[in-house]
């Protein structure tokens, strides 16, 4: 060993050896390679760097497998609950939930047209009582803005799995 780590060696050398271009030698210096002075280098110590940094790309490499293979099952698993998902829309089984949202605003909106719509009738019973029908209106449209919020809010805290739960439950009866 004493001998080999006596050697010393030039960048071409090297670049002859690692069968790499002389500035790929150079760009190993920067990289960490050691060297004795400019365009000398001791071969023992070379040998064992690049041996040590092509070791660090082989683990790098096989982790990088398993990392792979770790998101390619992931990746698989998003696949199946996706079409899990799709099979349950089309067997009628789950609902989307931007139809529940569309259908629960078009219902707000025909209560809210409803009550509007009996405002005038309101003010005929109340003979023309300006007063009355404020305070009317304002508990009306505090009850239409608290309904607004409400449905906000549920939906906000729903999530899809949520309303699977009831269909699922049905299936489970059967």
């Amino acid at each position: 060993m004493e001998n080999l780590n006596q050697i010393i060696v030039t960048v071409n050398d090297l670049s002859d050896l690692f069968d790499v271009d002389i500035r790929t030698v150079q760009r190993y210096v920067v990289e960490g390679m050691p060297r004795l002075d400019h365009g000398k280098y001791n071969l023992y110590e070379c040998i064992v760097w690049q041996y040590k940094k092509l070791k660090a790309i082989i683990e790098e490499l096989e982790s990088g497998d398993a990392k792979l293979s770790i998101l390619k099952k992931e990746e698989q698993k998003l696949k199946n609950e996706m079409r899990r998902v799709s099979l349950s829309k089309m067997q009628n089984k789950v609902v989307d939930l931007e139809l529940i949202r569309m259908a629960w605003l078009r219902q707000l909106n025909i209560f809210s047209s409803n009550i509007d719509a009996m405002a005038p009738r309101i003010n005929n019973k109340l003979n023309g009582d300006r007063e009355q029908f404020a305070k009317i209106k304002e508990e009306t449209d505090q009850t239409r803005d608290m309904i607004a919020e409400q449905t906000k809010l549920d939906f906000d805290n729903k999530e899809l799995n949520e309303l699977d739960q009831p269909i699922k439950e049905e299936e489970d009866e059967q």
